[in-house]
């Protein structure tokens, strides 16, 4: 059964769908790409083929110009990253958050974010999870599923 989302998403820039059930993340993702026709983009895929056998002190900028490489092509309509959980590995030295709304330069990105929002803060995974983070919310568009 598919994910019934609003008919009219107030996309922003940076939009991010957040939930911290993967299921609901995964009905999201095949009800946006079967009624929109978005394309999507698996970033854990796309950053464990760009990392593999580069220096760590390299890592940040790598998965930097590996997902602006990956968005160049694509089309003018919004584009769902998915599986994002390797942006939030500490080894790579990022913020997350940050380097998203870097990418809303070249496309407006509708991110599947498995964390929690309470209207002020967007967080990654649990407290109790050991990679979790949160950040302001402000000024993101956030669907809570």
């Amino acid at each position: 059964m598919a994910l019934i989302l609003p008919d009219v998403l107030d996309l922003h820039a940076l939009t991010v769908l957040v939930s911290p059930h993967m299921r609901e993340l995964r009905r999201a993702e095949e009800d946006l790409r079967a009624t929109r026709g978005w394309p999507a983009l698996s970033v854990n895929r796309l950053v464990a083929g760009a990392l593999l056998g580069q220096p760590q002190h390299r890592w940040p900028l790598i998965v930097e110009d590996a997902l602006a490489g990956a968005l160049a092509p694509m089309p003018e309509a919004p584009v769902l990253l998915t599986d994002i959980s390797l942006l939030h590995e500490p080894r790579l030295a990022l913020d997350p958050l940050a380097l998203l709304r870097r990418l809303t330069a070249q496309h407006t990105l509708v991110v599947l974010w498995p964390g929690s929002c309470d209207g002020m803060r967007l967080c990654y995974a649990t407290p109790q999870h050991s990679h979790y983070r949160a950040w302001d919310a402000q000024g993101l568009g956030v669907v809570a599923l």
